[in-house]
């Protein structure tokens, strides 16, 4: 298998032996211009020019090391630093793709709003 990311967003991955697009990704708000497969093969990284870098499970199942809004904001307020700057690193990765930090759904009411833009 190969993994490519294209300008339209999309990470693919390809079989080589007959060149069949065997799983599409997409979640880049931004041309993809990296991917990298896990060492045990079953992940997949991808960034892009919209500045974060994803991971993908190539069965389909949802990858379960990315922190939800809730552990994130307990995260800021807590004592441990390394906690607060891992949520910090969540925040602005969430708002350099134009959504702030929140539930990953448009800015919502329940939700903080990024700044207006300058």
């Amino acid at each position: 298998m190969i993994a490519v990311g294209s300008e339209d967003r999309a990470v693919r991955v390809y079989e080589l032996a007959t060149g069949r697009v065997r799983a599409e990704f997409r979640g880049h708000e931004g041309p993809v211009s990296a991917v990298a497969f896990a060492p045990d093969g079953r992940r997949l990284i991808s960034g892009g020019a919209d500045t974060t870098v994803l991971v993908w499970d190539l069965a389909g199942r949802p990858v379960g090391n990315q922190p939800g809004p809730a552990e994130l904001w307990a995260d800021l307020l807590d004592s441990d630093a390394a906690k607060g700057d891992r949520a910090a690193r969540w925040f602005l990765a969430d708002a350099g793709r134009g959504r702030g930090a929140h539930c990953g759904a448009p800015p919502c009411r329940s939700c903080p709003r990024p700044p207006p833009r300058q």
